[in-house]
């Protein structure tokens, strides 16, 4: 059960940085 916790936690990190990262993006793009 802890193991998959942390699968999913991790995976949600990683979308919120992906989503971060892309904004960051189109800001530098659109700047």
């Amino acid at each position: 059960m802890r193991h998959w916790v942390s699968i999913y936690y991790f995976e949600l990190s990683n979308e919120v940085l992906g989503t971060k990262l892309v904004c960051f993006g189109w800001i530098r793009v659109s700047v």
